[in-house]
């Protein structure tokens, strides 16, 4: 069952996922753009993707294929 402390605890984590993005990603525009740092931005998406995943998921019950749909994954 989806609780109040469930809602809360998702979105704070959330919350801290989006912080660490943006930090990264203040630092990684800092660096000269090579290959290394390209992966770097693509880890760096790809982990808040997932945060927000499953907070989607997780929290608010959606399905995987609802949210593909969101991501424009068919």
């Amino acid at each position: 069952m989806r609780t109040e402390t469930t809602f809360k605890r998702a979105l704070v984590d959330l919350a801290h996922a989006i912080i660490a993005f943006e930090k990264q990603m203040d630092a990684l525009m800092k660096l000269p753009s090579d290959v290394v740092r390209g992966r770097q931005i693509a880890k760096a998406i790809n982990d808040l993707t997932i945060a927000n995943q499953r907070a989607l998921h997780f929290t608010l019950g959606y399905s995987f294929k609802k949210i593909n749909k969101l991501y424009g994954k068919d």
